[in-house]
Formats: structure tokens, sequence, C-alpha cells
């Protein structure tokens, strides 16, 4: 039914537009946050300095496609990663991965929770309202899955020395494209069909201050058919130590593991942002970037030249700053929160083009 709309929608809009503008357009996205570590540590070898915090998330949208008017169509490849754990899981991992003492008087506490998938598809989208003042746009994406992990790991771990440790009522379930427990067992890839719903709305209340709401995935989710699942207790009965006496789990799990369906729920995410024009050539910026681990909040500067207007923003939460200009067909944006960015937490890069090729 909601297709169906969406069409009418469509079908109505085409009908309305007696000259209209052809462009191609491309955007690419990246925002990645590791709270305990590096984001590149985070994602390779566990090596840097380890500081508190809880979640870690990342997501990627590639999009290239035309628009012609009000509609328009485009290719998109999407990854999202979402990760919730407790302080001890990754303290103990960071000891364990840097052979350092692991000793602690009361058991690791362990609860991972995790969510990832990669997926591509076709997006349609159609402005709705264009009118002065205000503007919706709604798209919806037919996606194909690819990829996914989505489950959790809990329990406790005893460390018996320095060195050496063992699970205790260590479990694990999860749906997977590759078996994390036995790397070497063959599972045949998972795929997946699904959908997912965005919506844009621009509201310009006055000359000097325009708000702007942009959610997405709403409704979205990937229906997985013959998914990999494994539920488990995981014993770490099987042990090797290196010459310096540090143990190496090798994991043994019993418990069921088998094939079945899976609907993977996408949670949707946003970005809330006012403009305050103070002069004819600079605007106060601020956004609230939300998702289902955390938000963000924004403040920044917008200043106009002759060629683009460049911005900056400021987010207090995890110490970042973002740079980057808006141009008529190009904009750009870069994020960080450590000038090397190999130290960097909270990272991010976007950058998309439309360029008009004819008039129609």
């Amino acid at each position: 039914m909601r297709i169906i709309l969406f069409f009418t929608l469509l079908h109505i809009s085409l009908a309305a537009q007696a000259e209209a503008s052809f462009n191609v357009y491309s955007r690419f996205e990246f925002v990645g946050d590791t709270e305990s570590l590096a984001f590149s540590q985070f994602s390779g070898d566990w090596q840097g300095a380890l500081t508190s915090g809880n979640t870690a998330l990342a997501y990627t949208w590639f999009e290239t496609g035309v628009k012609y008017g009000r509609v328009g169509t485009g290719y998109i490849e999407r990854q999202l990663y979402y990760l919730r754990h407790s302080d001890d899981s990754a303290r103990f991992f960071y000891l364990s991965e840097n052979r350092l003492p692991i000793f602690s008087p009361s058991p690791y506490e362990i609860d991972i929770q995790l969510q990832h998938v990669k997926m591509r598809g076709q997006r349609f989208f159609l402005d709705v309202f264009t009118r002065p003042n205000f503007q919706l746009t709604m798209a919806y994406s037919k996606l194909f899955g690819y990829w996914l992990y989505d489950g959790s790991l809990r329990g406790k771990i005893t460390a018996l020395s320095e060195k050496d440790y063992d699970f205790e009522n260590l479990q694990i379930d999860y749906y997977y494209s590759n078996d994390i427990l036995f790397n070497d067992r063959y599972v045949k890839r998972p795929l997946g069909e699904g959908q997912a719903f965005d919506l844009k709305l621009a509201w310009q209340a006055n000359q000097n201050l325009k708000l702007v709401a942009e959610i997405y995935d709403l409704h979205a989710y990937i229906n997985w058919d013959n998914t990999p699942r494994t539920t488990a207790t995981i014993s770490s009965s099987n042990k090797t130590y290196d010459d310096n006496g540090y143990v190496t789990v090798h994991p043994l799990a019993n418990g069921a593991d088998g094939f079945e369906a899976f609907k993977q729920v996408l949670p949707w995410y946003g970005e809330f942002s006012a403009e305050m024009r103070i002069s004819d050539k600079t605007q106060l910026l601020t956004a609230l970037f939300v998702t289902n681990l955390k938000k963000y909040l924004s403040l920044g500067l917008s200043r106009a030249t002759r060629w683009i207007d460049l911005n900056l923003h400021y987010f207090p939460e995890t110490q970042a700053f973002a740079i980057g200009g808006n141009s008529k067909y190009l904009s750009f944006s870069l994020l960080s929160n450590d000038i090397n960015n190999l130290k960097a937490r909270h990272i991010g890069v976007q950058i998309s083009a439309s360029i008009p090729l004819f008039d129609l």
C-alpha cells in the first residue's frame, strides 16, 4: 500500500511538470564513532589507549543516479554497524589482545550486542512539495542485503591469573554471514531483501530562520532467507599457551546451530538542524544527529564567499570539528576529533555533487 501511494504521488508530480532540468548526481557519506578506542585501532589491532565508553557505530552511504525535475532514482550501496558493550567487555578484550595482565578480583561482566548489515539496491525519491517556504521530499529504497551479523554475547569471564582465564556461562545467540566461532567452517552466506523509507522536510520560517528535518530508515528491514544462527554456551576448555605463558582460548560451543528465516529491523536515524541568518553573509548553525545508540549536538557558523559557502561545526560531546563547504553543484565536509586521524574516535567525510545536463 505504501509503495502504491508513493508511485501515485510520483505520477501526479510528473504530470505537473511542464519544464524540468535533467541532473546527474552522486553522494558519499561515512561517519564513525568509537568511544573506547581510536576508530582505526578499534577496527584493527587494538593497540591504542583504552578509555571509557560503551558504544561504537559506523555507517556508509554511496548513491549515484539521475533526477528529472522533482523525481529521481539512484543506485545505493550502504553499510550499518551498531555495537553496544559493557565496560568490562572492552577492558577484557583490550587486555587479552595486547597480552597485558588480566587478573581481576571479580569476574568480567561480558555484555555485547551487535548489528551489522551491508546492502545495496535502488532508491526512488520525489519532491512532493516545492513551495518557496516549505519543501517535502519522500524516498523509497528497495534493498538487497548480502552481509549480516545480528546478535549478542553475554556471560562472565573469570581471571585465573594475570595470563589465564575461564569462561563462565558465556552464551552467544547470533545470526551471521561468517561464523566467528569456527572460522574454518564453510557456511553459504544468506541473501536478504527489504525496504526503507526516508523523509526530508525544510521550512523557511522567516527570512532569517530555516528549519530542516531528515529522517532515514523509517519502517526499514531486511528479510533474510535460510540464515545461519547459533545459540550456544561457549567453553574455554581448549587452551594453548605462548612462550610467555599467556593463554589463547580455542572456543568450543555446546548448543544448536541451524538455518532459519530472519527479519532484521533497521533502526531509524535522523538529523534536525536550524540555520539563523545574522548578517547578509553569516549564519549561525545548530544540528542534532540522532541514532539508536546516542545523540550528537553540533554548533556552527557559515560564511558566504564569492564562490562557496564555508561552514564550521563543533561537537561538544566528542570534541570534534567539521569543516565543509557548499556551492551550486558541490558540497563537502570533513569531520575529526583529532588532528591525527589515526588517534581520532569520531571521524567522517561527506561529498556530493549534482550537475545539470540539459532542460526538457
